[in-house]
C-alpha cells in the first residue's frame, strides 16, 4: 500500500524532496504536517520524523491544543509531535 500511514508514501515524497534539492535529505529534515492522528502522525512516526499537528481539521481541540497533543501521543505512542497549531496558516 502506497498511502498514508505506510512508509512508501514517506520515501516517495523524501525521493521528490531529493531531486528538487539535488541532494540527500536526511530523515531529520523532514517535517510531517497533518491533521489526522492515524494517517498523518501514524505516518510521520512510522517514518521517524517530526510532526506538526494540526486541529483545524480531522482532529479537533475543544479541551485545547496541549490536551489534543496528549490524545494524540497516547493514541500514536512514537509520535514525535514538536507543535500542535490550531490551523495551517501561512502568512
Amino acid at each position: 500500500m502506497a498511502g498514508k500511514p505506510y512508509e512508501p508514501i514517506y520515501e516517495l515524497a523524501r525521493r521528490k524532496a531529493q531531486s528538487i534539492a539535488g541532494r540527500t535529505i536526511a530523515k531529520a529534515e523532514i517535517l510531517a504536517i497533518g491533521d489526522g492522528p492515524d494517517t498523518d502522525i501514524r505516518g510521520a512516526a512510522d517514518f521517524g520524523v517530526d510532526a506538526v499537528l494540526v486541529a483545524d481539521g480531522i482532529t479537533q481541540a475543544e479541551s485545547g491544543l496541549e490536551a489534543l497533543t496528549r490524545s494524540v501521543q497516547k493514541r500514536v505512542p512514537g509520535a514525535r509531535i514538536v507543535k500542535t497549531v490550531e490551523r495551517l496558516d501561512w502568512t
